[in-house]
């Protein structure tokens, strides 16, 4: 009989020993210090001697892991229990992603130290690669240091491995602008002349420099700089030393004079000193042979060289808001300025153009590319200015606020001129003859004594109205003038001059005058007979008879019929219009009734029309009730009908035919005709502020086509 052999056990794994370990009771500190002779007692259990072994030091093991990951804990809690200060300030966008995570960190809890080297670090690098460097408005008070050291490499920090993403220093770029606007230098460092040779632009506007370094000349290729807003009292001599100047700007400083020097700059097109004190001019101006541009504005400049002549390259000149009494120095020897095309010499004492006293009207000085002229608030209303004749490519002229009484003939000349200003001066009239500058579309007049003319007239109309006035001055005499009844202050005295008892005393002899404007406002007359009228022997074109006290339209106005053109009778107490004047007004074109009290228009006992040139009456502001339908018959060629705030309260779209513009605002209407749609010719229906509800506001708002296609699909 065999025996069976017996099979060996494996030797535990640490594994199995921990999973056998899991189910026995966990260790005391006690079982972990189980001592030697103990451990030595259990060896006669032979299967389990080798097991508790692994068991034990695998449990003294994990049992200061515990300890130690204990401890830790502990730890941790007391560092959250204590409390940590807040921070009032909140980060901006730009701080928490500037430069990295850690840019601003200090400033955001509440530390006092900003990270500004960082930020100027990262400006300094981006211009080693752009070749820009912009420090503007960082309240610097000089330029510091790492950016005078910019390009200083250090031996220590070079690396050779090409393979390296990091920036180099062989892929640097040379610095050519440098801008330091909007800070407190007092101060440039003579270094900047020094480390940066490339530059071309030299920017430190609005800062508090009173001087420049003398290595500023080393910069050969720096050929713009600006100095605007400092505190300098001269231009410094090192510029006058550097010919290839092209822009040089000293604006809004307190540079009493210019330097005899600054002739050396050969290459300058670009000249800026306004808004200093400088009280002349050198007489070498006339070297900036390149000179384009010369601003001189609001200084104290009394006179301009006659070297400026030689600027032959001159294309704009500013010399406003100075002390000058004559602008160009023709006597001695200055025949004009070929290129300029801005010439702005506006609040000055200037009183002539120029100094020649000759009897003629020509001009001794050519400005052939002259295209704006600016002479506003100066006194030239003696001067004939004809200068103005050698500026043929002329298109704006400023010549307000000078005290004119009439226009310069001069003026006439101008045939390139778009826009004209006369505003504030003593203009009583517009001379007729503007319009036939064929260019001209814009003439700004406000601020004269110019009743005839209403503010809201525009330039269109106003040229309009000198056309025809223009036609009746054909026949007018040399000795023209303006009849103003209103030129005294004591109205009595300016009827007594215009009345005379008897019509025999008026010589024959004597010439009719046809005039532009007999002014009549505001003069209290209740009022105004054929004798009033004769005595003058005048034919006017406007007759302003506004703001007086009228109950009825004159009939003595039937001497001017042949005349006529503009009637103004507003702001009378006219009760009725009655259209039989007893003459034909064949050329009257507008008649303004407005703001009187006029009930009923009168076309009765008469077939014929009386305004046969008539396209433009006003009656608005009235009391009318009711629109005559032939009233048409009576004035063929109206085109404007203004009736309203008035009291009509029933209408016929027969009373409008022919019109363009008819307005019915503001009335009693209480049913609007569709038969109005049919008037193809309207294309202005002001309707608002009646009675009726069809058409509805909606569809008035949407403007007078609307309304017209609503009208005409109701008369179907």
């Amino acid at each position: 009989m065999s025996t069976r052999r017996s099979i060996a056990q494996p030797r535990p794994t640490k594994a199995s020993l921990l999973r056998t370990g899991g189910q026995q009771a966990k260790p005391t500190n006690e079982a972990v210090t189980t001592t030697k002779s103990e451990a030595e007692g259990q060896k006669s259990t032979t299967a389990s001697s080798p097991r508790s072994r692994a068991s034990e030091g695998v449990r003294a093991f994990m049992a200061q892991q515990r300890a130690r990951k204990a401890e830790l804990q502990k730890t941790n809690t007391n560092e959250e229990e204590t409390p940590r200060p807040r921070s009032a300030r909140v980060m901006t966008g730009a701080e928490r992603y500037t430069d990295g995570p850690d840019a601003n960190r200090n400033a955001a809890f509440g530390q006092d130290e900003p990270q500004t080297n960082r930020k100027l670090q990262t400006i300094i690098r981006q211009a080693k690669s752009s070749g820009k460097l912009n420090i503007s408005s960082r309240g610097l008070d000089k330029i510091p240091e790492e950016v005078l050291a910019m390009y200083h490499v250090d031996p220590n920090s070079i690396v050779v491995d090409f393979s390296s993403s990091g920036d180099a220093w062989y892929d640097y770029v040379e610095l050519t602008k440098f801008i330091a606007t909007d800070n407190a230098i007092t101060e440039i460092d003579e270094r900047l002349g020094e480390e940066f040779g490339a530059l071309t632009l030299l920017d430190i506007r609005s800062n508090q420099l009173r001087d420049l370094p003398s290595t500023l000349a080393r910069l050969r290729n720096l050929t713009v700089l600006h100095f605007s807003h400092n505190q300098f009292e001269k231009i410094p001599d090192v510029l006058c030393e550097m010919p290839q100047i092209k822009h040089l700007d000293f604006a809004h400083n307190q540079i009493a004079s210019l330097p005899s020097a600054i002739g050396q700059l050969q290459s300058l097109e670009v000249l800026h000193v306004e808004h200093n004190q400088i009280c002349s001019l050198p007489d070498n101006m006339g070297n900036l042979r390149l000179l384009r541009k010369l601003y001189l504005t609001d200084n104290k400049l009394t006179e301009l060289p006659v070297s400026i002549g030689q600027c032959q390259k001159l294309d704009e000149l500013f010399v406003d808001q100075n002390k000058l009494k004559l602008l160009f120095p023709v006597s001695q020897g200055l025949t004009g300025l070929p290129c300029l095309s801005r010439l702005d010499a506006r609040q000055n004492n200037i009183n002539r153009l120029t100094d020649h006293e000759s009897s003629s009207d020509e001009a001794l000085i050519q400005f052939p590319k002259l295209k704006e002229l600016m002479l506003s608030h100066n006194k030239l209303a003696k001067s004939k200015l004809t200068e103005l004749k050698a500026c043929p490519e002329l298109q704006t002229l400023d010549i307000s606020w000078n005290g004119f009484e009439d226009l310069p003939d001069a003026i006439l000349s101008l045939q390139q001129l778009q826009r004209l200003d006369i505003g504030s001066n003593h203009l009583k009239y517009i001379r007729a003859d503007l319009c036939q500058l064929p260019n001209l579309s814009v003439i700004n007049w406000e601020g004269n004594t110019l009743r005839s003319i209403s503010k809201t007239t525009t330039t269109a109309a106003l040229l309009e109205m000198l056309r025809q006035n223009l036609t009746l001055e054909e026949k007018e005499q040399p000795n023209e003038e303006t009849i103003d009844g209103n030129s005294s202050t004591n109205h009595n005295e300016n009827i007594s001059k215009l009345t005379v008892t008897d019509k025999a005393e008026v010589p024959q002899q004597q010439a009719t005058k046809v005039v532009k404007v007999l002014q009549l406002a505001g003069m209290k007359l209740n009022e105004l007979t054929e004798e009033t009228l004769r005595k003058e022997g005048v034919s006017p074109a406007t007759v302003q008879l506004d703001r007086n006290e009228l109950t009825r339209v004159p009939s003595s106005l039937s001497l001017f019929a042949e005349t006529l053109v503009n009637l103004n009778l507003e702001h009378n107490q006219i009760t009725e219009f009655s259209i039989n004047f007893g003459s034909v007004f064949g050329s009257l074109k507008t008649l303004n009734l407005s703001n009187n009290r006029i009930t009923t228009i009168i076309t009765e006992g008469s077939q014929d029309s009386f305004f046969p040139q008539l396209t433009e009456l006003n009656l608005n502001y009235n009391k009318l009730v009711h629109v005559p339908e032939d009233l048409p018959t009576h004035f063929p060629s109206m085109r404007i009908l203004r009736l309203s705030n008035n009291r009509l309260d029933k209408i016929h779209a027969s009373s409008f035919q022919n019109l363009e513009v008819l307005d019915l605002a503001n009335n009693d209407i209480g049913y609007l005709p569709p038969e109005i749609g049919l008037i193809t010719t309207i294309r202005e229906l002001p309707l608002y502020g009646n009675r009726f509800r069809v058409p509805r506001p909606n569809i008035l708002d949407q403007g007078t086509p609307a309304v017209l296609e609503f009208l005409r699909r109701r008369v179907g």
